[in-house]
């Protein structure tokens, strides 16, 4: 990985941790909701390429040429989905994670699962509303759903 997609990697991590948020690995990191505390959103670190153009535009200059390729994002599905067991794990180990224990609902509301339905449907989660105005939509899966589907690591 160059420096400049190192540095662009390690902003998005550290805006994680300072929204209060729990970085799971380098696709996926997670809020315990305040005003929902049963709740779990997910959120993604992008695939470093052309999403950046977007999220940091003093890069947009240097980026414009960059273009999500079939592996990157195969290997950020694969490193979303060992994320997803991981998240699976310290939910069934809420012993070691209490801020885990009263979790009853996986989500997520963004434009990527507006964006990449299919693609949000294949990891498991349930499409139930779109704002089409905003463009965004949200996801849902219950506790017992998500450790069904990713808590056999």
């Amino acid at each position: 990985m160059g420096l400049r997609k190192y540095l662009v990697k390690r902003a998005l991590q550290r805006l994680c941790m300072y929204s209060g948020g729990q970085r799971v690995n380098d696709a996926l990191w997670y809020n315990v909701l305040k005003d929902h505390p049963a709740d779990i959103l997910l959120h993604l670190f992008p695939v470093l390429t052309g999403e950046m153009r977007q999220l940091f535009p003093l890069l947009r200059g240097q980026m414009q040429h960059e273009e999500r390729t079939l592996n990157d994002v195969l290997h950020h599905t694969k490193l979303l989905k060992e994320g997803l067991g991981e998240l699976a794990n310290r939910l069934k180990n809420s012993s070691q994670h209490p801020e885990l224990a009263g979790i009853t609902a996986i989500t997520a509301w963004s434009y990527l699962i507006y964006e990449h339905e299919k693609w949000i449907r294949s990891i498991g989660l349930n499409i139930t509303e779109k704002d089409e105005r905003k463009k965004i939509a949200f996801a849902f899966l219950t506790r017992k759903d998500f450790l069904a589907l990713y808590g056999s690591n």
